[in-house]
């Protein structure tokens, strides 16, 4: 069923006023920055990785700094961004410094680059350490760059972790301490 034909009956959790058809699309919602809360994705990554003292559900990979407040909103985390030096002529498109991606428009590198996939890349690490992991570390354990993408992967349930014990409770637990990051 396409998500059109689906009620969007789950709340952003800081009380904006948005509504979504899933977890992962509220936690898509504020990890890109487009909640009122000012709420970012560094700053999720930040307190979930404090939060989750037994590391259920984050790898504890990289040491994260503390984020600005969502008041600071003048504070954004730094990001890369291209320019048109980024052009290759030998491939006729954009190339991403990190990745060797290719993108037809500078606009796509630049979407790119603000996505998750490099937020902690190191001059060592260039596809950048990820976050989090499936809480089924025996049938999956696969790692997962964002919350919203495990969020995602928990949903599908593929693995079978939506079985396990717990698993929907911590998920509840997290989208109910969101609103908490606002203050």
């Amino acid at each position: 069923m396409s998500s059109s034909h689906v009620e969007a009956n789950i709340p952003c959790p800081t009380g904006c006023g948005k509504a979504f058809i899933s977890y992962y699309a509220a936690m898509f919602h504020l990890e890109s920055g487009g909640c009122a809360s000012g709420i970012t994705r560094q700053r999720i990554n930040y307190y979930i990785r404090k939060w989750d003292n037994a590391g259920l559900i984050t790898t504890g990979r990289p040491a994260l700094p503390a984020p600005p407040s969502c008041a600071s909103r003048s504070r954004r985390p730094q990001r890369h961004v291209a320019t048109e030096a980024s052009w290759s002529p030998t491939d006729q498109a954009y190339k991403c410094y990190f990745d060797s991606r290719l993108f037809s428009t500078l606009t796509s590198l630049n979407q790119h680059l603000s996505s998750a996939v490099h937020t902690y890349t190191t001059s060592t690490n260039l596809a950048g350490d990820k976050l989090y992991h499936c809480p089924n570390k025996f049938r999956c354990g696969k790692e997962i760059l964002t919350l919203s993408g495990l969020m995602q992967h928990i949903e599908m349930g593929n693995c079978g972790v939506r079985t396990m014990g717990g698993v929907e409770e911590t998920i509840d637990a997290v989208m109910g301490r969101m609103n908490r990051m606002t203050l």
